[in-house]
This record gives C-alpha cells, structure tokens and sequence, in this order.
C-alpha cells in the first residue's frame, strides 16, 4: 500500500518537473474544507487507471532503450498523461490533491475495520470467558449438592454409558439366573425322586413279599432294601446341601439383579460403601479445581474487559484524520479503487 503511494506521487511528480504545467492551464486552490467531489474522485480514478497502464507500457518500453531514448520516452509519456488529464477536465495538481486525500480516506477504512477486528476479537474473548465461567459456577452448584445428597455427577453421555453398562450386565445376569433357576429346580426334582425311593424302600424292607418264605433270601431282601434306603438318603442330603448352594447362587444374582436395575433407573446413586466413597473423593476434588477455575477465569474476565477498554482508548487516539465526505465516497468506489492499485481489502 504505501509502495503504491510512493509509486503514484514519485512518476507524478517526476511528470509535472519534466513537463511543467501549461501557460494556459489554471491554477488549482485546495478547498478549505478539504473535501473533494465525486466528480473528482471519478474523475482521479479515470486517470490514475490510465496512468498506471501508460507507466507499465512506459516501463516496458524502457527496457528496451537507453540514453536519448529512454528520455524521449518519458517525454512522451509525460504528453501522453498531460492529454489524459486534459480529457477528465483536471491538472495534475489537482490529480495530486485528490490523490493524497483517497490514500488519506483509505487509510480511515484501514483503521475503522481494524479496530472493528480487534474489537470483535476482544468482545469474543470476553463472552467466551464469560460463558466459562457460567459453566463453571453450575458445575460448581451441581457438585456441591451432589456431595450433600451422596449422588455423583453425570454428564448425559456418562449417563447413558453407565445405564447402557448396567442394561447390559442386567442381560448377562438374567441368562446367569435362568441357568442357576433351571439347575435348581433339577436338584429339586432329584430329592424328591430321593425321598421316595427311599420311602419305597424302607416300606418293602418292613413289608418284604410274602413269597419270600426261605429265610435267607428273606434277609437278604431285606437288607438289600435297607441299604437302598440309606443310598436314597445320602443322595437326598447330598442334593439338600447342593440345593442350599444353588440357592444361595440365584438369591445372590438375584441381588446383583436388583443391584444392575438400580446402576441403570438411578447411575447417579452410588451402591456399595466403596463407591460411595469414590463418589465423594471425586465431588471433593471436582469441588476444590471448579473453585480454582473460577478464581482464574474471574481475573481473566477482568483482564479481558480492562484490556478491551484501554485498546479501544488508546486506538481511538491514533485515528487518523480524513473529512467524512471523503471517507464515504471512497468507500462506494473502494473496490474500484483496490483493483486500479492492485491492494488486497481489508476483510470486513
């Protein structure tokens, strides 16, 4: 940008020294106000847009010749920009004039969408900290009331991981207990098989056949019988104290259930003596680093705000100057402006 100026006022005072001004061409007096017209302003784009082209053509020309030659195309180029002046009714003072004041009101837009930049930068930040700091005093609240209920704190994705576990532990427990019901109503079914074989048994050792009327065969019926009995009653008790163990299986699933079913309607309700300890160093600590986080973010909000304040201050001192009239017109053929300069605009 400043390279373009330099690159406009230096070949346009180059010209003028070489050229002079004509005898006949009127002086021109500056308006007090400092304000040009939009014919001006028209007309100065018109010409510098012309200008530039016959520069680049002169530059090019150049090249290729030295000496008188180089002179004589300067000469010419000179005549050349004194008609293009004469075609938009203007001189090159007044050219150079208007010149100086569109780089004077470009360099108010400059700094206007600068310090708007800077400024929506600063507010940014501000609101950023500011939504942080919300943040953290609801975090805050919600540990500290969960430390007096016993309860932790979940965020909705934690809550659905932890009912979606339980949910799937309650499966796995469900399939667990049906196999342990399945196993305990077989041992079932097996003691009273037992119990009256064993019935059945001892009632024919009492009550042996009546053929049997040899008496050893008789005894040994008997006999027979009465250990088949005892048999049938080991096997009971075998399967009592089985039964006793299989029972003991499905009433603990059975919590363990009740307990999944609890983790999954309620994951915040910690169950066991450890977890509620866990539950509590984890509320104590939340509590301890979400106070610390807002002692930081209160002075960064501080900061943030007394920082947007004095910039703004002290940016607004370094404005710089350029009447009103010139700062708007400029920007209705600020594109025109850019493009005839080759400039990048400011991002708005």
């Amino acid at each position: 940008m400043l390279f373009a100026k330099k690159f406009a006022f230096g070949l346009a005072l180059i010209l003028g020294l070489a050229g002079g001004v004509r005898a006949d061409e009127p002086a021109f007096e500056e308006p007090a106000d400092g304000v040009y017209t939009e014919l001006q302003l028209t007309n100065y784009l018109d010409c510098t847009r012309e200008f530039v082209k016959l520069q680049e053509a002169a530059g090019q020309a150049a090249q290729n010749a030295s000496g008188l030659g180089a002179m004589a195309i300067a000469g010419r180029s000179n005549q050349k920009f004194q008609a293009i002046l004469a075609s938009h009714n203007t001189t090159l003072d007044e050219w150079l004039w208007v010149g100086g004041k569109t780089w004077e009101a470009y360099m108010v837009i400059v700094w206007e969408q600068t310090e708007s930049k800077m400024k929506a930068e600063l507010e940014q930040g501000v609101k950023k900290n500011d939504e942080q700091l919300a943040a953290a005093k609801a975090k805050l609240a919600a540990h500290e009331e969960a430390q007096k209920k016993g309860l932790r704190v979940l965020s909705d994705d934690d809550r659905q991981r932890a009912i979606d576990n339980a949910k799937e532990q309650i499966a796995g427990l469900n399939e667990q207990l049906e196999q342990a019901r399945t196993a305990l109503q077989e041992t079932t079914t097996q003691i009273a098989e037992h119990q009256a074989a064993a019935q059945k048994a001892e009632e024919q050792a009492k009550n042996p056949p009546a053929d049997l009327t040899d008496p050893d065969e008789r005894e040994s019926f008997i006999n027979d019988r009465k250990a088949d009995a005892d048999n049938a009653r080991q096997a009971i008790a075998d399967g009592q104290e089985r039964q006793k163990e299989q029972q003991a299986s499905v009433d603990d699933l059975n919590a363990q259930l009740a307990a999944a079913q609890q983790r999954a309607d309620h994951p915040e309700i910690p169950q066991t003596d450890q977890e509620k300890e866990q539950v509590k160093q984890e509320n104590d600590s939340a509590i301890a680093s979400t106070r610390q986080q807002i002692e930081q973010l209160q002075e960064s909000g501080k900061l943030l705000a007394e920082t947007l304040d004095q910039s703004l201050k002290q940016y607004e001192e370094s404005r710089p100057q350029s009447p009103a009239p010139n700062v708007q017109l400029l920007r209705d053929h600020l594109a025109e402006f850019a493009q005839i300069w080759k400039i990048e605009l400011p991002k708005e």
